[in-house]
């Protein structure tokens, strides 16, 4: 097998993400930000270029969708998600390396262990510009950082859901997250920490 260098260097960090893992997260989290993309390979509506530079603009209200560059910059990348979600991002989940051993797996991905970590089974195959597919050389892992709503106001719902009243949002009374994956033919809810869920039928 050829190994693509640049998939584990700085040498060209322009890979997209595979269409079908985005669409499986984006139908439970709906993103509304690619803080670092290029016209060619960007997930949303709203995302920030290479000349842009993410990791200097707010994602403030934002629901964030990040594959970073794999390069030295990587680092930098999983540290502004983690304190953009801190400070009022809805959410940033992140498809990361699974490189275990590194200090900024150890400094912000180890906070969201376990139930913020989902590992990949296999190799990804990313897509290149030109439309070239190549696998990585490294297994992949889901990161995802959730705000904590830690004033919520909740109250619950007609229908027996826990409801913010500040913000709107459905909110775990527990864990002070939102709740994610409602979906047909009834209403199902999980809390994506505590893993407990509301659901409701007519």
């Amino acid at each position: 097998m050829t190994i693509n260098k640049g998939l584990f260097s700085s040498a060209s960090p322009e890979w997209a993400t595979p269409q079908d893992l985005f669409d499986r997260l984006n139908k439970e989290y709906v993103f509304t930000l690619d803080p670092c993309a290029s016209a060619w390979n960007a997930k949303c509506p709203k995302y920030f270029t290479k000349e842009q530079n993410g990791l200097l603009l707010s994602w403030y209200g934002e629901r964030v969708f990040m594959n970073p560059p794999y390069g030295r910059e990587i680092g930098k990348w999983i540290a502004k998600a983690y304190k953009e979600v801190q400070d009022g991002a809805h959410l940033a989940v992140c498809l990361l390396p699974a490189r275990t051993d590194t200090r900024w797996w150890q400094e912000y991905v180890m906070k969201v262990w376990p139930n913020g970590i989902e590992f990949l089974a296999g190799r990804l195959k990313f897509v290149g510009q030109n439309g070239t597919k190549t696998s990585a050389p490294f297994p992949s892992a889901i990161v995802t950082f959730l705000h904590v709503y830690k004033d919520a106001v909740i109250e619950y719902s007609a229908i027996g859901f826990p409801i913010d009243t500040k913000t709107g949002l459905y909110i775990c009374p527990t864990c002070k997250v939102e709740l994610r994956g409602f979906s047909g033919p009834y209403l199902l809810s999980r809390c994506p920490r505590c893993k407990r869920e509301w659901s409701f039928t007519d």
